[in-house]
């Protein structure tokens, strides 16, 4: 259990999942009393879902409706954790944020919902950026889980426009990276590579 705690304090989230998937197999294989299988599969189900492995999310779901035969038998904090992945999926961010913000995690899952929520606030802004010319404050708030006022204050300060008058927000450009410029002695070196490969 300190590996897992440790990695997600260093938000290592691909060495989590390992470790987990790992531990999945190791415990269904040969259980044991100090780390139940539920609190595997809440935390692989959680790191899955920041690191935004949606496919491997609705799997592990799948995993755990056999290893429980019931969904009734089901711990709630899995079926709440699995409500936010539903909701992803569907890119209901609204469900998304009311799962997040009105379950009662236990400790050990609290610092992944909050990143969690955190991350789906980022794709959320980064979706919206790239995806809207124009976007209503209230859509705006839904879609970041934010209140009316504060969203338009916060994006705003990002550089976001806002027509009080239509309460519409214009999304900031988003800054191009640079694009490389090929020498002419790259050139030359794919061009030899082609060449070899044709001869070849």
């Amino acid at each position: 259990m300190d590996t897992i705690r440790q990695n997600i304090e260093n938000r290592d989230f691909q060495k989590l999942i390992d470790l987990c998937e790992s531990l999945e197999f190791e415990n269904s294989a040969f259980p044991t009393p100090d780390l139940p299988q539920s609190t595997i599969y809440a935390t692989l189900l959680g790191a899955y879902l920041v690191v935004n492995d949606l496919n491997s999310a609705r799997f592990l779901r799948k995993r755990i409706l056999q290893h429980y035969k019931v969904e009734a038998d089901v711990p709630e904090e899995l079926n709440a954790i699995w409500g936010v992945g539903a909701a992803l999926w569907i890119r209901s961010f609204a469900k998304a944020y009311s799962v997040l913000d009105t379950y009662a995690w236990s400790t050990d899952l609290r610092p992944i919902m909050a990143l969690l929520r955190d991350t789906v606030q980022e794709q959320a802004y980064q979706l919206i950026s790239k995806s809207f010319s124009y976007i209503k404050v209230t859509s705006a708030a839904e879609m970041l889980g934010m209140p009316q006022d504060v969203v338009s204050e916060a994006l705003t300060k990002k550089g976001w426009l806002l027509d009080n008058e239509s309460q519409l927000l214009k999304p900031a450009p988003i800054p191009m990276a640079p694009q490389e410029k090929i020498s002419l002695d790259q050139l030359s070196r794919l061009e030899d590579i082609v060449v070899y490969l044709e001869s070849s």
